[in-house]
């Protein structure tokens, strides 16, 4: 019995590190997308999917696009196995005519629902990190880590717009999605300037969740603006300082 619990634990424990990666290379025209370039954000997306395979602790990278883009994922994914690593490639069309209407997180919604529904690692019980293509969490393994018994971790995008949830990046029990955050999506209206982290804010606001304890580091660039990510070691450390104190926490 003691044998058999051990196992259970360490099963659940794996499943704790599935990192799901939303992307999308060909992109419809969406209002407010700065880099559109398919070669470029091919590049990005698999320069980042090197990083997450050969740096970091997850069991599991499911890489997850909507664009359905003809790409052969076969060395990426023998690299994984070589890092004892599972990679799992979803493709899929999603519907261009809404996110052309409604904005990015329209398409951003699908890629994680569609995941939620098709990958083979993604049930009820387990808990996961979403990232969005393109970028790295330098410090995910401490984040990790840290984290290893949490979920539902939001941050806000600041201090100062305290009404946005960063979408970037965040710890989610596969349920509590289903439950909560499903069909948020379809509420986006980029043009009116109502975006994704609007509605995941007023989703969650009364629910119980908590904030990175360490902030994420991020590297990559932004598709809504293009830029650069990354954070200079002061601004870094004074935010990481805050996550101490749950000064990003959304509810």
């Amino acid at each position: 019995m003691a044998y058999q619990n051990l196992m259970t634990h360490q099963e659940n424990r794996a499943l704790d590190d599935v990192v799901l990666i939303t992307a999308c290379i060909a992109p419809a025209r969406v209002y407010g997308l700065k880099i559109s370039d398919v070669k470029e954000r091919l590049r990005d997306y698999l320069g980042s999917l090197l990083k997450w395979i050969i740096n970091t602790d997850a069991n599991v990278l499911i890489f997850c696009e909507n664009s359905n883009y003809r790409y052969d994922y076969s060395l990426l994914v023998d690299l994984s196995n070589l890092f004892n690593k599972t990679l799992e490639i979803l493709t899929f069309d999603g519907n261009r005519s809404e996110i052309e209407k409604y904005g990015k997180g329209y398409g951003e919604g699908e890629i994680i629902k569609y995941a939620i529904f098709n990958s083979k690692h993604l049930v009820d019980n387990v808990s996961f990190y979403k990232v969005t293509g393109g970028i790295y969490v330098e410090n995910f393994n401490l984040i990790c880590r840290v984290h290893n018994r949490d979920e539902n971790i939001f941050n806000k995008v600041s201090l100062r717009r305290k009404n946005l949830v960063d979408t970037k990046f965040y710890k989610i029990n596969a349920r509590f999605y289903k439950e909560h955050l499903l069909d948020a999506y379809t509420n986006v209206r980029d043009r009116e300037g109502y975006y994704l982290e609007h509605i995941y804010y007023e989703m969650l606001k009364d629910k119980k969740t908590i904030n990175f304890k360490i902030y994420p580091r991020f590297e990559g660039r932004s598709r809504s603006t293009g830029l650069n990510l990354h954070e200079n070691n002061i601004k870094f450390l004074i935010k990481n300082l805050l996550s101490k104190f749950d000064f990003y926490r959304v509810s």
